[in-house]
């Protein structure tokens, strides 16, 4: 998979200053609503002289977490948060803020849909909305940390077809990924398109 290093040089990219300086601690895991065995937040341990990034999704940015992690060792610490909710879960937002007060982030990076694939889960119509709501508590919560946003991972058939596209569900994906494209610009959040790279 290709899209680890690709994440890894999107915050290299970024002055990744740190933006606090009080004595580092290493906090137990935040409570969520939301939690399980494996599917809960993940916190690193802090260091004084490094940045903090956060990464937020689902099973495809825990296959990728531990080489961000590892590629950034020398400027930042990572938490990451396995999301096993949707962006219409109700407990979504009250997590998400819970989150992001173990900040303040210098960097949050963030997925949301791979759980919504099936072709009528949202509602016609309501993705957009449910997106935009998701997209102003990040802000709204997140401080002064940059915003980037990954899309979601197009749907192929089959395990050995890795670019067979599903026919029924993945046109959905691809609909949603737009909407999304066009809210980041909209909300002048940075982009990281992995269609690319899975497909």
């Amino acid at each position: 998979m290709k899209l680890s290093p690709l994440i890894i040089t999107a915050f290299l990219s970024l002055p990744l200053a740190p933006t606090w300086t009080a004595e580092p601690a290493n906090p137990p895991p935040a409570p969520l609503k939301s939690d399980s065995k494996e599917w809960r937040f993940y916190p690193a341990a802090r260091e004084a002289e490094k940045a903090r990034v956060l990464l937020i999704g689902d099973s495809i940015m825990n296959a990728y977490r531990q080489r961000v992690s590892a590629g950034l060792k020398d400027r930042a610490t990572v938490d990451a948060w396995l999301m096993p909710i949707t962006i219409k879960s109700p407990e979504l937002h009250d997590d998400l803020r819970t989150v992001l007060e173990q900040g303040p982030y210098d960097v949050v990076h963030f997925n949301i849909g791979l759980h919504e694939w099936m072709k009528d889960f949202i509602p016609e119509g309501q993705y957009e909305p449910l997106l935009r709501a998701y997209v102003k508590t990040l802000k709204d919560h997140a401080g002064h940390a940059t915003l980037i946003w990954a899309s979601t991972t197009q749907m192929t058939v089959k395990k050995d077809q890795p670019t067979a596209l599903d026919p029924d569900n993945n046109p959905s994906i691809v609909e949603r990924n737009a909407i999304a494209a066009r809210e980041m610009r909209l909300t002048d959040v940075k982009g990281n398109v992995a269609k690319e790279i899975l497909v």
